[in-house]
């Protein structure tokens, strides 16, 4: 999808430099909630239930997602959740709506997860910190950044839903926030193929370094103690 020319333009720019891991990484899973996963079903499928959601291709993301979570967790590193919420009080605030409806029919079960929930396989556990945010970014009107700095954290690794909208608006943030950004590919998932691609192309040269879950697994076992020690 990225073509030659545009590969050709990055390389004589001097564009996409490794920007590496940092000391100090924490873990960031950007809305791996319900309402963004969906079914494990096509997609056509999971957006007449859930009508933000991705579908089976999220389910694949998540699996990778909890293999990075398992190996953040024993190698120590803060973990932190982004969970996309607006009372219904605040409606009136939610920018996205004015893109897109997010009300209507849906035949979501009773049985079903409630859409703000996020995906049990890789909830949260005592001591992950959980950020309630109602725009794209996890920085945006929330206690983000200072939490960061108490963790003294220096290197965000960043994966989750959808890339193109709030994965990519936390790592264009963390950038401008100094911090290294570190994306995780394959623990990412959008509703577009194309958004997807060009997102983590973009990310890649300008905002981060674009990695596979495997690399980032292999990179946490790996970690030198000094990376986890208590503060």
């Amino acid at each position: 999808m990225i073509g030659d020319r545009d590969l050709n333009v990055a390389k004589l720019s001097d564009m996409g430099k490794r920007v590496g891991w940092g000391k100090r990484p924490a873990l960031v899973i950007i809305d791996a909630q319900y309402d963004f996963i969906g079914l494990n079903a096509p997609i056509e499928d999971s957006v007449k239930v859930y009508r933000r959601s991705i579908g089976e291709e999220a389910w694949v993301a998540a699996k990778r997602i909890r293999n990075v979570l398992r190996a953040a967790r024993a190698a120590g590193l803060p973990v932190y959740y982004s969970q996309q919420w607006n009372p219904e009080e605040e409606r009136r605030f939610d920018s996205f709506a004015r893109k897109q409806s997010i009300t209507g029919t849906v035949k979501r079960r009773a049985d079903q997860p409630n859409p703000e929930d996020i995906m049990k396989e890789i909830a949260p556990k005592n001591g992950d910190i959980v950020i309630k945010k109602r725009y794209a970014s996890i920085f945006s009107g929330t206690p983000f950044s200072s939490f960061l700095v108490k963790d003294g954290v220096d290197t965000l690794i960043v994966c989750g839903f959808v890339t193109s909208g709030c994965v990519r608006g936390t790592v264009v943030d963390g950038h401008a926030h100094c911090y290294r950004n570190i994306i995780i590919a394959d623990a990412c998932a959008d509703r577009f193929h194309s958004s997807h691609t060009v997102s983590l192309f973009d990310m890649d040269m300008k905002y981060g370094d674009v990695v596979t879950a495997g690399e980032t697994v292999d990179w946490l076992k790996s970690m030198p103690s000094e990376r986890t020690e208590s503060k």
